[in-house]
């Protein structure tokens, strides 16, 4: 099934105080589900919802969730996310479902965490600034992949038993990439983090972590800060 807004808006400003989700699956059994192409704004839940009832193997594409009391965007798992925008969202930016591939989204401004990623996501291509928790949020089998975190509230990427490769951080409020058990952290360039706070371009906790070829300058506490030294976090120096 495909929904096509055509580029227009579902607009929930008349919806009142219910809890109404702009777009919802309402019944379990929906399988690949696209919506693609419009503006879902001002509703008082989640601006899309296909996450509740999961609508598995879906797509959600060139769609912009703002201004809703939920978050804008919630999927399934083994969906595709692709160029869509979450912004002024009173929950998080945009959540997934196990195994989803998350390209050239944009979150900004929503009141909780840019995008919060459940277990075996490949994220790319994507940017989360200025939201009221972390960036990015990933765990388990997880890559986050040439993606940006920008003047977020908490860290700019958080992630355990997962992989962030070839990012950027710059000017979070705590820790550019703060890493937990089992990472691989990778050319990455972390800077000016630790806005107002000591913090860490990359904060390592926990063991088994590998971090190579990461570039960390003028944070407010420490390029690289490996709280428990056991964990036997390796960071080779940068060539050249």
């Amino acid at each position: 099934m495909t929904l096509d807004l055509g580029g227009f808006t579902v607009d929930g400003t008349a919806s009142g105080s219910g809890g109404f989700h702009g777009i919802r699956t309402s019944s379990s059994g929906f399988r690949s589900i696209s919506i693609v192409n419009g503006i879902v704004s001002s509703w008082d839940g989640d601006g899309i919802d296909i996450a509740r009832f999961p609508a598995e193997q879906s797509l959600v594409e060139r769609i912009h969730a703002r201004g809703n009391i939920g978050t804008g965007i919630r999927v399934g798992g083994s969906s595709i996310v692709d160029r869509c925008t979450a912004t002024l969202n009173a929950e998080n930016g945009l959540n997934s479902g196990v195994g989803c591939t998350i390209t050239n989204c944009t979150v900004s401004a929503n009141g909780d965490t840019g995008f919060l990623l459940a277990s075996g996501n490949l994220v790319s291509g994507c940017t989360a600034r200025l939201n009221g928790g972390n960036g990015f949020s990933i765990s388990f089998d997880g890559t986050i992949r040439d993606c940006v975190a920008v003047s977020n509230t908490l860290n700019g990427m958080t992630a355990s038993y997962s992989s962030i490769l070839d990012c950027t951080t710059n000017l979070n409020r705590l820790n550019g990439i703060a890493a937990s058990t089992a990472c691989l952290v990778r050319g990455n360039t972390c800077s000016s983090n630790g806005v107002s706070t000591a913090s860490a371009g990359i904060l390592v906790l926990g063991s088994d972590n590998r971090l190579e070829d990461n570039n960390c300058t003028q944070n407010n506490s420490l390029g690289t800060d490996p709280r428990r030294p056991s964990g036997r976090a390796r960071h080779p120096p940068r060539p050249g």
